[in-house]
């Protein structure tokens, strides 16, 4: 794949890895309201442990969100900083992408069988992530939603 080619595909990537920080914060918007609202229930004289559950669920879906979203930004903080470097040096993406995986494995962030990976398999992992984001975050949707449908029926 020429570097042009490439840095257009790395750039493309980050932007929509970009879009990750609105589903963490609506995600994270539910979280936190789920806490209030756990915390109204436990405080209150209508507390029934039925209802802990949900909000339990849901803070715990946050939590695994929290942890895709740096992830996420991580890994469009490292394409971002490959596509200067491909501007910026005339090494080809392949050189560039075993530097990175070289620097990664050093700092023991990635295993020793995923450094022969293409750009395409990494773009298409990232993807990967945003969609497992925005699934954490629709089900953190869901439960709130049909919490609300038992508790007022």
């Amino acid at each position: 794949m020429k570097n042009e080619q490439a840095s257009y595909n790395i750039t493309s990537c980050a932007a929509l890895l970009a879009q990750h920080k609105k589903v963490h914060t609506f995600s994270l918007f539910l979280t936190i309201g789920s806490i209030t609202f756990m915390l109204f229930y436990l405080n209150s004289g209508i507390f029934s442990s039925l209802w802990l559950w949900p909000f339990l669920i849901i803070i715990l879906i946050g939590f695994f969100e929290l942890i895709i979203a740096m992830r996420i930004g991580f890994d469009q903080s490292l394409l971002k900083s490959l596509t200067e470097d491909l501007y910026q040096q005339n090494n080809t993406i392949t050189e560039q992408l075993n530097l990175l995986d070289n620097a990664l494995s050093l700092l023991k962030l990635i295993p020793s069988d995923k450094t022969s990976r293409t750009l395409n398999e990494r773009l298409l992992g990232c993807v990967k992530l945003l969609k497992i984001q925005i699934v954490l975050c629709c089900c953190q949707l869901f439960l709130l939603i049909v919490f609300i449908i038992f508790h007022v029926s």
